[in-house]
């Protein structure tokens, strides 16, 4: 049987910021953010999937992840336009990294990939 992964909410809160859910794709996900009732940004990132952890009673249950801070540059993005969001999230739909561009480096990335 194959099991079932906890999926992204499609509303949460998080260090003072509402995210709703604004598209769903298979690799990707675009959430709105604002910050008391009003308009702020748009969140693109890739879907990832992890263990729970130790503190969950299913520690071995997979979900679906909300990237740190950290991680915008590398799997997340923010952007205060509709559409750059819509065409990040398009370039990862594609198998495509947003920020990359093919003999030009990167162009709009928080930072480039380690080496």
């Amino acid at each position: 049987m194959k099991e079932e992964i906890k999926r992204l909410p499609i509303e949460f809160t998080r260090d003072g910021n509402s995210y709703r859910l604004y598209r769903r794709g298979q690799k990707g996900v675009v959430y709105e953010t604002w910050v008391d009732e009003m308009y702020k940004s748009y969140e693109v990132f890739k879907i990832k999937i992890s263990k729970r952890g130790p503190r969950s009673p299913h520690p071995d249950a997979l979900m679906e992840v909300v990237p740190s801070d950290s991680r915008f540059g590398e799997w997340a993005w923010a952007c205060h336009c509709k559409e750059k969001a819509l065409d990040y999230f398009w370039k990862i739909e594609k198998g495509k990294t947003p920020g990359y561009q093919a003999g030009n480096g990167w162009k709009g990335a928080a930072k480039a990939p380690s080496t």
